[in-house]
């Protein structure tokens, strides 16, 4: 059995193909077109994007973020990846995006406490990386179902730049001081928590702006 899913797994690769070349973005809109219910969109995406509520829960400093409205820039990356492959019924699509700057203006951070009540804290965030790689698996390559997307996000910053405003962390509660020292030593783990929610919404927001519209509501556009 172990042997059979070695083989079945290492033989995905070689049935992957591509249907346009990756930096025909042209092609790839008219492949979106022909393969699912969606009109061509030729971009930009906004830039900054602006976004309404998300919620984060980050699992290592034991907090939840709350963003009740967030701005997004630098969101319009190129196609790295485009495949499909015939054996799993998947399509493969990466976007490069660099200088990518994430701010929210009211950021709540309830800090978490054993048999306690949430500590409530809110101010600014803002945090800036210069390269991420968002990589989407759309399943149903004859006709693509977006809606079941799957999203894995790469982080190039082994050190994203951030500004984290002083009411989200000052207090004398050793919890709070204790979830914040947490949450900063681990920034980089922490980010790839935070991405498991955002990715998807970024690169969603990607498709449908710069290939195909979907007529997916994923922003607030003023």
């Amino acid at each position: 059995m172990g042997h059979y899913i070695r083989h079945a797994f290492s033989d995905i690769d070689a049935h992957a193909e591509s249907p346009c070349p990756h930096n025909d973005i042209n092609c790839i809109r008219r492949y979106f077109v022909q393969h699912s219910h969606c009109k061509v969109a030729h971009g930009p995406v906004p830039d900054p994007l602006i976004m309404d509520g998300l919620t984060v829960y980050l699992a290592i400093p034991n907090v939840t973020a709350i963003m009740s409205t967030f701005k997004i820039e630098g969101l319009n990356g190129n196609v790295a990846v485009f495949t499909i492959n015939r054996k799993t019924n998947n399509l493969v699509i990466e976007a490069e995006m660099r200088n990518v700057t994430v701010y929210g203006p009211h950021l709540i951070y309830k800090y978490h406490r054993k048999g306690k009540e949430a500590v409530r804290l809110s101010d600014e965030f803002i945090i800036r990386f210069s390269s991420m790689t968002f990589t989407a698996t759309i399943p149903n390559i004859h006709n693509l179902e977006v809606s079941k997307t799957e999203v894995f996000t790469y982080i190039g910053d082994s050190r994203p730049l951030y500004d984290i405003g002083s009411g989200l962390f000052k207090s004398h509660n050793k919890d709070v001081i204790a979830s914040y020292s947490k949450l900063i030593s681990n920034m980089r783990e922490v980010t790839k928590e935070g991405m498991a929610f955002l990715g998807p919404i970024i690169m969603l927001n990607y498709i449908q702006h710069n290939i195909c519209d979907f007529g997916l509501k994923m922003s607030n556009q003023n």
